[in-house]
């Protein structure tokens, strides 16, 4: 059997892989001592400090605290974890930059004003700027018919400033005039006293004020205790309106620096002062101008956040022993754009040691993969194509390509879903996160505060989460799949072009989550790829595409109206050298003459075509859009984790994983090996829905229990029930009458807690029995049969292996519900999640 798997098994899996959020907000030291009992007792040895809860933040009470913390964790052997600011997110260094305002964020905005021509010595007044503000041009285009597109030369009034008026002969036509400002300002919603992304001096202010405290204080700690720092959501903060911070936006200044068009000329060729008068094409349309100065600005950006704040920091952090990690917002693709984030996934993250991605406010709702729908993020809409199909796919691949990562993909996961996201919903993104090669989990959160109306739920709530002691279980799941998964090499069919450059230009294109999408709901695995790492370190090798260690059949490039020459040069580079390369639905313009050895493909036909050249490793033997997979191997040894996407549907189907070996199933929920039916390299693969199930390599053993396909004969049993409830929060068990089973949440409407289900058996034949099954499930339940545990159950098939705890005779048989607290506290963020039923609900099945 696979390595991996016998140390799951055998309870030697490595400790790592879980760092939950562990708030405070002042609270006495026993209280915070109970909360990491809390944490400890679900077999975690790690959390994260989440510094945004407490108000005394590098003050006296704060170095108390967290050095309390400190020395806990280190009489335990566990890690400590802080997030690096006091305000949320990342960016504020605790205000210092209020104290410091010459670090504050530059940006340029944009005025403009319109003049009908010919005028002869036409005086035109300057709009007004404020104290601090300064012009940085002022250039007139001549404007055409299509709204705000403008047209031909432009005219560079700035110099024609005289007493105070700008003096200029207007041409004939409607000329726009143009005035770009140097401003600290920016636009409502957006953050204020924040860190200069464009500026080294301003971003460190985050190591004068956070990072180098923290040493001073707890140097001792560094590099063993205290595992390294988290940044919560950092980004360019010059816009806060919504996701969509793209160049062309009038009304949002953009992030400066004085010598950027310095840099600019040199990226572009032209003379610094061709650079200044092409300044408005970052914010209308310049017929032939504005693909190459947006890509050409943003390029320049997204590489000074990468040196300035990502690299700088996790440099910082290297030097000191420890780790640091976090991650941008990436919510509807503003990974690759300004305002919230950090205008590219890759670059921002580049300097970290893991790579790092979120899953929060429902942004996934199980069930919900094809149509946009309703979440509490900003803007009030998920779009399922990038949350359940391209986002995590973009942490994990960073986590495979760069070498610094070492093959960690993090994400902040649970957190403000509502206290309807019972352990059921958690493990659904638990499964979906793991399958498309997260490594790493941040839970968000535990709080020593109940009720904490701050983004619920919390997993311990002091002692008032009924369902705490699933979630202890549903760690230790993660951490066995985790494991099983990590230390060998993602083994993916094709690679995917990361296209930010073709948002920047601003033409048309397609989104990646469109080819990601079309890609998984055919079972054929890829990782995103940048331009950095393609025309750099890739390589081509046998006619796959080499990159880390990772190797792909074929590069997809999606549709992109206008991408960077040096990038499309880089393509056809690695198509002479034998790598299939695709452009799906067209050729860049302007890129005929630089494609001979690329193709075309149309998105309707791209899986069709990568069967054809042979380039999809994992088949099905039916349609199984809702069957996803995650491959790893380690020399001959491989390791598939199977799930079910589906909520509704199970699946039931022949698998072929290319190379003939025998295979067992592992059930990491259960910590279970079983044998599967299996013909040459084709397995049976049957999964309820929302069932999760790992493949790997090992010799076929009788010894081993078969899979239970649900093939055998069920029967019912007529059981006489005694019920108890405990509402969350009490020890003790009140009888509740009950003459069959049945959903109560009509008659208990606002429950929250565990309900106890006692009933006696008989039978004469035990040895026949191997597996009890409930039918429905509200929410969790846990299964005693004769006083000896049998396990628990948080989703379909709601079923136990009892084999061998029967007796002959009378058997006692108790099952322990436990709901969620959505009845009970009908929170706000439970309002995008419909409440399970309460308690068990259909027959009981034994077979």
């Amino acid at each position: 059997m696979e390595q991996r798997i016998l140390e799951c098994c055998t309870g030697k899996a490595s400790p790592e892989y879980i760092l939950p959020f562990f708030w405070q907000h002042g609270e006495d030291l026993s209280i915070l001592k109970e909360e990491i009992d809390a944490i400890q007792k679900c077999g975690i040895n790690e959390f994260c400090v989440e510094s945004r809860t407490h108000e005394e933040f590098c003050r006296e009470k704060w170095w108390e605290d967290f050095g309390f913390i400190l020395k806990e964790a280190r009489k335990r052997k566990m890690r400590v974890w802080l997030l690096d600011d006091k305000r949320f997110p990342t960016g504020y260094a605790n205000n210092y930059i209020e104290d410091h305002p010459k670090l504050r964020a530059v940006r340029i905005r944009m005025v403009f004003r319109d003049f009908a021509g010919p005028q002869a010595d036409a005086a035109l007044i300057p709009v007004s700027i404020g104290k601090d503000e300064s012009f940085v041009s002022i250039v007139a285009y001549r404007r055409t018919k299509k709204g705000d597109v403008l047209t031909g030369e432009g005219i560079e009034l700035k110099s024609k400033i005289q007493d105070g008026l700008i003096w200029w002969d207007i041409p004939e036509g409607i000329w726009r005039v143009c005035y770009f400002i140097r401003t600290h300002k920016t636009c409502v919603g957006a953050k204020q006293n924040y860190i200069d992304m464009m500026s080294e001096e301003s971003c460190k202010a985050m190591l004068h004020a956070v990072y180098e405290p923290h040493y001073e204080h707890f140097k001792e700690y560094f590099g063993n205790t205290f595992a390294g720092f988290f940044s919560d959501e950092p980004g360019f903060a010059n816009d806060g309106g919504h996701y969509n911070a793209t160049l062309g936006r009038e009304d949002v200044p953009i992030p400066w620096n004085d010598k950027l068009p310095e840099v600019l000329k040199e990226k572009t060729g032209l003379s610094e002062e061709e650079v200044l008068k092409r300044l408005p094409a970052l914010f209308h349309e310049i017929e032939g101008v504005t693909p190459l100065i947006r890509e050409t600005y943003m390029e320049a950006a997204t590489k000074s956040y990468s040196k300035n704040f990502s690299w700088l920091l996790g440099d910082w952090c290297r030097a000191h022993d420890v780790m640091y990690i976090g991650h941008v917002i990436e919510d509807q693709n503003s990974h690759q754009r300004l305002g919230y984030s950090a205008g590219h996934f890759f670059r921002s993250l580049d300097g970290q040691d893991m790579a790092g991605c979120d899953i929060v406010l429902h942004q996934i709702i199980p069930g919900q993969a094809e149509l946009e729908h309703t979440a509490s993020l900003s803007g009030h809409r998920a779009d399922p194509a990038f949350f359940n199909y391209t986002l995590a796919k973009l942490a994990s691949s960073h986590a495979h390509i760069q070498p610094l990562k070492k093959g960690r993909a993090m994400c902040e996961v649970y957190g403000a879903f509502g206290w309807a996201e019972g352990i059921p919903e958690m493990k659904f993104l638990t499964d979906l996160m793991l399958v498309s090669g997260i490594n790493y989990f941040v839970p968000h959160a535990f709080t020593p505060k109940y009720p904490d109306h701050d983004c619920p739920p919390h997993f311990y709530a002091r002692g008032m989460n009924p369902q705490y002691p699933l979630f202890g279980e549903l760690m230790g799941y993660m951490k066995r799949v985790a494991h099983a998964l990590t230390g060998g090499v993602h083994q993916a069919d094709v690679a995917v072009y990361y296209n930010a450059e073709a948002e920047w230009a601003g033409g048309k294109r397609m989104l990646q989550q469109e080819i990601c999408k079309v890609l998984t709901r055919s079972q054929i695995d890829f990782d995103l790829i940048p331009q950095d790492t393609l025309c750099q370190t890739a390589c081509v090798k046998k006619g796959r595409l080499e990159v880390n260690e990772e190797t792909y059949g074929a590069l997809i490039v999606p549709y992109s109206q206008y991408l960077p020459k040096k990038v499309i040069e880089c393509f056809e580079i690695l198509a002479a050298e034998g790598l299939p390369v695709w452009y799906v639905d067209g050729y860049p313009e302007a890129a005929v003459e630089d494609v001979a050895h690329c193709n075309v493909v149309g998105l309707t036909e791209l899986t069709k075509e990568i069967a054809k050249q042979g380039l999809q490793h994992v088949k099905v033997s039916t349609e199984c859009p809702s069957l996803r997979f995650f491959h790893t191997k380690r020399g001959a040894s491989d390791v598939i984790m199977l799930w079910n996407e589906d909520i509704f549907e199970e699946i039931d189907t022949q698998v072929t994983f290319g190379v003939e070996s025998s295979k067992v199933f592992y059930d990491a929920w259960n910590n279970r090996v079983y044998q599967p039916e299996q013909q040459g390299s084709s397995v049976r693969v049957l999964l309820k829905p929302a069932q999760a199930i790992l493949v790997c390599s090992g010799d076929r053993d009788e010894a081993l229990s078969p899979y239970d396909y649900g093939d055998g004969q069920m029967k019912e049993l007529s059981l006489t029930w005694k019920v108890g409830i405990c509402p969350a929060g009490e020890q003790e068990f009140s009888n509740y009458p009950l003459t069959e089973l049945h959903n109560l949440s009509g008659e208990l409407p606002h429950f929250g807690g565990v309900i106890r289900y006692e009933a006696v058996w008989d039978t004469c034949e035990p040895e026949k029995y191997r597996t009890i099954s409930l039918t429905t499930v509200g929410e969790t339940a846990q299964l005693w049969v004769n006083g000896e545990y049998c396990g628990s159950v948080v989703a379909r098939p709601y079923r136990f292996d009892v084999e061998g705890k029967l007796k002959n005779g009378e058997n006692h048989l108790r099952i322990d519900v436990m709901s969620n607290l959505g009845y009970r506290e009908r929170d706000e963020l439970s309002s995008y999640l419909p409440l399970p039923p309460t308690g068990l609900v259909g027959n009981i099945l034994i077979g």
